[in-house]
């Protein structure tokens, strides 16, 4: 698409955006990460069999006293892996 454009400065970019929180990888246990730019908390349901990562807000699956107010969350990591219902 741009060939004047290396892959070295592709990655260097993807790591430069990631290291100042713009970007995030999501390890979708593939081996391979994919990036996002959601600022936003949220979940991930992954299905290896269609290769799809979905977002799920947390608010669907945490109540607001989830976590406890004295406790300050840095990150939050939760993947849930399976298969879309009709799939064998």
């Amino acid at each position: 698409m741009y060939p004047e454009v290396g892959l070295t400065t592709v990655y260097r970019q993807v790591r430069h955006l990631e290291k100042t929180g713009r970007l995030h990888a999501v390890d979708t246990g593939d081996d391979a990460l994919r990036y996002e730019n959601t600022p936003e908390p949220h979940a991930h349901l992954i299905c290896p069999r269609t290769d799809t990562v979905v977002d799920i807000p947390l608010t669907v699956l945490f109540n607001e006293n989830a976590i406890p107010p004295e406790f300050e969350a840095e990150s939050i990591d939760i993947r849930i892996f399976g298969k879309w219902r009709g799939q064998n």
